[in-house]
């Protein structure tokens, strides 16, 4: 059974949102304001939203892109255990978006290892992008399962089989 400062210490969170500005961004935000005993910080190359109804989080301002920036900016986020990446660049074609989505994960990731940051979990937050919406609009109801197949069955370049490979 876990101690009640065990406990305390488990539900304490220190989340580093890369990407707040989508549906899932604004949703982790809404949801960190109702937990008392979370924090967030935002990072992204916009300034934090200023259109949400509660005060917005630190934010840093950063091009994930660019790795040594990204180093130096998370250097200082030894409070960090958690990291949600939902940053995405969008590309004309699905394919042009692997590399530079999978380099700022990878950025972000390496610059959290190289500061000694103690982070406990990263959740990549995949959205419309990882069921096919560049591919077009569509009728029929998207099933995960259906994204299960290889590559070779399915033509569907994915950004987030590189990103899992980071």
């Amino acid at each position: 059974m876990m101690s009640t400062t065990s406990e305390t210490a488990a539900l304490q969170r220190q989340i580093l949102l890369a990407g707040p500005y989508g549906v899932l961004g604004t949703g982790v935000i809404d949801a960190v304001a109702n937990n008392p005993q979370w924090g967030v910080t935002t990072a992204a190359r916009r300034p934090a939203p200023a259109y949400r109804a509660q005060s917005p989080p630190p934010h840093i301002s950063i091009d994930l892109m660019d790795r040594e920036g990204t180093k130096n900016a998370f250097s200082s986020l030894g409070g960090v255990t958690d990291l949600i990446f939902a940053a995405y660049v969008e590309k004309p074609a699905m394919a042009e978006t692997v590399e530079p989505n999978a380099s700022m994960l990878k950025n972000a990731l390496d610059a959290l290892a190289a500061g000694s940051v103690p982070v406990q979990r990263v959740v990549l937050a995949g959205g419309a992008k990882s069921y096919g919406f560049s591919l077009g609009s569509s009728s029929d109801v998207i099933l995960s399962t259906d994204l299960s197949k290889s590559s070779a069955e399915r033509p569907l370049v994915s950004l987030m089989r590189n990103q899992e490979d980071q």
